[in-house]
């Protein structure tokens, strides 16, 4: 343990500029998960806002709104 106190005090600038890049890194991942949540939130919120009791996905669009697609045929189908 000394030993790294008298590296770190011997090499400062070595040791801040690797402070500073977990510290930007950290930043990266913290607005990173905040625009991912503001995403999902903003794709819920739409279907929210259709006012729909139902919504009919396509079967191979594996829960996803946006992989869903229903030809016309599709649709009669469903009526």
């Amino acid at each position: 343990m000394l030993l790294a106190i008298k590296e770190i005090k011997h090499e400062k600038l070595r040791y801040r500029l690797v402070m500073v890049l977990i510290f930007l890194v950290s930043y990266l991942l913290i607005i990173l998960s905040g625009l991912s949540s503001g995403l999902a939130n903003l794709n819920k919120s739409a279907v929210i806002e259709w006012g729909a009791k139902t919504i009919i996905l396509n079967k191979d669009a594996e829960g996803r709104l946006a992989q869903s697609f229903l030809t016309p045929n599709m649709i009669v189908r469903i009526r």
